[in-house]
């Protein structure tokens, strides 16, 4: 049974020795709460991908001193065009697809879509900006994160996937549990939402002080 820890991805590589080159983050929200800023803090270069204008223009103000930090305007999905979001409030900022068959907002809060929760944002398919690089990918798209996993063209030494919080099960999370392991990846450790994968045998962890 994998365990549960409280690390951070930074703190998870950093304990286990991993080196890291480029990272990424597939929604953002909030800098301040990046999966990520421990590296964008190092100086790691890292790429943030954000589709919501609103959350776009908090986030370039914080990385406005981090040259080694890109902000890329849209959403990343397995096609090109545009896409259209529920917007499922602005304390959480939960943000999911039109469509969608599950997402946590409509799990848990269980938010009821309609026609003015919509924003229109543009999508990009996400074998064609992947650069093949990245040393850690974290994605967290309420319910879209098949969709962009299975154009990764990287093959990140660390993968973190929303797949579950609470009541909230990834609607496909058999799909990316067999992507995973036909791509040689195996379940590190588990966050309170996210299965953190690790490409070859997972490295041991020891608990940090406080975490569980």
């Amino acid at each position: 049974m994998p365990s549960t820890h409280r690390l951070s991805l930074p703190e998870a590589t950093r304990l286990a020795g991993i080196p890291v080159r480029r990272a990424a983050e597939i929604g953002v929200f909030s800098f301040p709460d990046s999966s990520v800023k421990g590296y964008a803090a190092a100086g790691v270069p890292c790429d943030l991908y954000e589709a919501m204008p609103r959350f776009c223009e908090h986030i370039a103000i914080d990385i406005r001193d981090l040259p080694n930090v890109t902000l890329h305007r849209f959403a990343v999905s397995n096609r090109n065009g545009t896409l259209d979001l529920h917007f499922a409030g602005h304390v959480g900022g939960s943000t999911f697809a039109v469509g969608q068959a599950s997402s946590p907002a409509l799990v848990i809060d269980r938010f009821v879509p309609d026609e003015a929760s919509k924003v229109r944002v543009p999508v990009r398919d996400f074998a064609e900006v992947d650069p093949g690089d990245f040393d850690v990918v974290s994605i967290d798209i309420e319910g879209g994160e098949w969709n962009v996993l299975q154009q990764l063209k990287s093959r990140p030494a660390v993968l973190a996937v929303e797949t579950h919080f609470r009541k909230y099960v990834n609607p496909h999370l058999a799909e990316i549990v067999e992507w995973c392991r036909a791509n040689g990846y195996r379940v590190w450790y588990l966050t309170k939402s996210d299965t953190v994968f690790f490409r070859g045998e997972p490295p041991k962890l020891r608990r940090r002080r406080g975490g569980s």
